[in-house]
């Protein structure tokens, strides 16, 4: 799951990391240099897809492992101003916006067919439940706006979440 779910965030990290030092001449030229050629010599299909052999406590420390192999010495200079928590808070916090994005997207879709067949079945004749009891009669099309009301509400919410998560991490 690891693998899958956090790998590519901690790569884009790695990277961001690396731009920020650099361009705040924290390390040499020489070691941005490695250091990105380094990170784009990881195979992460490869990484991805190989089984988990115990060699390793986890992600971050096989990544290491293949760093220290291409970039040598430069490997650790990535890790300078910050550190594992922080890597593991942006991780998750990259993570779970694209699973918010991926989660709005379906709302979306949803929401958008559900209105168009609450439109499509404005005279089609239902009943109406009230606490599992038969109530007035209704449309079908009245019953599905209803749902796609109550779904919009979800959608504004997981809109917020997503800007909350866009906003600076303080603890």
């Amino acid at each position: 799951m690891a693998k899958k779910e956090l790998l590519t965030p901690m790569m884009t990290i790695h990277k961001a990391h690396l731009i920020m030092l650099s361009e705040q001449s924290l390390i040499s030229d020489r070691d941005a240099n490695l250091l990105a050629v380094s990170l784009k010599a990881i195979d992460e299909n490869r990484l991805r897809e190989a089984s988990y052999t115990g060699e390793f406590e986890d992600l971050f420390f096989e990544v290491e492992q293949h760093l220290q192999l291409l970039a040598g010495e430069a490997a650790g200079n990535l890790h300078l101003g910050r550190s594992r928590n922080d890597m593991g808070i942006a991780i998750y916090r990259l993570t779970l916006r694209e699973k918010l994005l991926d989660t709005l997207e379906s709302a979306l879709f949803l929401e958008k067919h559900l209105l168009q067949f609450a439109r499509s079945h404005v005279e089609t004749i239902m009943i109406g439940y009230t606490h599992t009891q038969q109530a007035q009669p209704t449309t079908l099309g009245h019953y599905v706006a209803a749902v796609s009301d109550s779904l919009s509400r979800d959608v504004r919410r997981f809109q917020s979440a997503y800007a909350i998560s866009r906003r600076p991490y303080s603890a």
